[in-house]
């Protein structure tokens, strides 16, 4: 019964094959005889950083430190319930039935490798989270018991919660667009003169030079005044060009100017972990020029005869198009949600009609966009929200019933303070 929050959190947790942290492993707080330590926290710091990217770290410790503390005690009361018992069999079906989802979630030949890469069997894997999987079990069964029983959602309480928020229940705008993306390309003049700045600041820090020098030149005003701070990523979100150059560091490591999509990236690793790395950069932006700019729009200029000419949406795409995800599907990008689309494009767009084509400019380029069909945004009608209101209402009275709980457990089990 994975519905609960914080359960939830632990599941994910739960799919990291082994855990690697840089830092002390020290008591923070003691839940009854167990104790809960700063290794703890930061090994699921960086789960919650990919989870809340937007919230501060110190918001996030406490968030997770409140979280252990809260399976803590409700572990302890399950292993006091001599009516709670888990067997081997129901561990080792649960190992089984995790390690088949992380098959899945991966591609069984990346989880080979991965298991390669750390040294593990599955026998080990296994045995390494064997103990994990049975507090799971525990916790679970504990909540099935004395909290399942008391959740109940009537249809009258369904009814009054839509009425209740029926206007913010809102079906927003979908658009369905075919693009023709002509990017805006730098000569190897200008990408040449950018990629020598980079490499004059990359010989600096190579030299002795503290990084944090020279974040002032950043041309990346999202991260500039944050310390580069990137976060924790997955370097397969990444273009190969940039995964490739990363796969090989190692923490406190400096890449060597990178090309990405805007320009050229200096990378520092901070921690890694798999394919998570948490990293900082220096960005040199390869602004695009006006000559840039001119050239772009002959090349739109000449799509737009040819359209004209009457040669199909789908062919230009395949000859002309830069977006290499869509181009050999005629541009066609599928439904798109108001919410997934640049606030000025979503007002081009609601502005078209259908089959109608209009040119979109944005930081990469122009977009030669064709409306193939669209969804004016509305209410949501009780039905086609029924199903989720229930689910939403259940989650409420669960972290209800679960907050009860942890309240009257804190005043049987000693939260507090370690000793010495």
């Amino acid at each position: 019964m994975k519905t609960f929050k914080f359960i939830t959190v632990f599941a994910i947790l739960f799919t990291t094959i082994s855990a690697q942290t840089l830092f002390e492993d020290s008591c923070v707080v003691r839940v009854g005889n167990e104790v809960i330590t700063s290794k703890d926290i930061q090994d699921n710091l960086e789960i919650y950083k990919l989870q809340f990217p937007n919230v501060p770290e110190d918001s996030l410790k406490k968030a997770i430190l409140e979280e252990l503390i809260n399976r803590k005690l409700i572990l302890i009361a399950a292993k006091k319930d001599t009516s709670i018992s888990v067997s081997d069999e129901e561990v080792d079906k649960a190992l089984d039935n995790w390690i088949q989802g992380l098959k899945q979630q991966f591609g069984e030949k990346r989880f080979n490798e991965e298991l390669k890469k750390e040294g593990l069997t599955l026998a080990k894997l296994k045995s390494i989270n064997k103990e994990k999987m049975k507090e799971e079990l525990m916790i679970e069964k504990y909540l099935a018991k004395y909290i399942t029983p008391k959740i109940r959602v009537t249809e009258e309480e369904l009814r009054k919660f839509y009425e209740d928020y029926q206007d913010s229940l809102r079906k927003p705008a979908r658009f369905k667009i075919a693009q023709i993306l002509i990017k805006f390309k730098p000569t190897p003049e200008e990408d040449k003169a950018v990629y020598k700045k980079a490499l004059s600041v990359y010989k600096k820090i190579k030299s002795g030079e503290p990084f944090d020098k020279f974040l002032r030149l950043s041309d990346d005003d999202l991260t500039r005044d944050r310390g580069g701070d990137l976060g924790i990523v997955n370097i397969n979100q990444f273009s190969d060009t940039v995964k490739y150059a990363l796969l090989w560091l190692k923490p406190g490591d400096i890449s060597k100017p990178v090309r990405g999509e805007f320009g050229w990236h200096i990378f520092q690793v901070v921690e890694k972990k798999d394919s998570f790395y948490h990293l900082r950069h220096i960005m040199f932006k390869i602004t695009p020029s006006e000559k840039d700019k001119e050239r772009a729009k002959k090349r739109v200029e000449k799509v737009l005869k040819e359209l004209k000419k009457g040669t199909p949406f789908a062919t230009l795409a395949e000859l002309y198009s830069d977006d290499k995800m869509s181009k050999d599907l005629g541009g066609e990008l599928g439904w798109m949600s108001e919410y997934e689309l640049p606030p000025a494009t979503v007002d081009s767009l609601k502005k078209m009609k259908k089959g109608e084509v209009k040119v979109i400019e944005s930081p990469v380029g122009y977009h030669i966009v064709k409306l193939l069909d669209k969804e004016d945004a509305r209410k949501y009608t009780f039905d086609e929200v029924k199903d989720n209101l229930k689910q939403l209402l259940l989650q409420k009275k669960q972290q209800e019933e679960i907050k009860k709980l942890i309240e009257s457990l804190k005043k049987k089990i000693y939260v507090g303070k370690c000793e010495g």
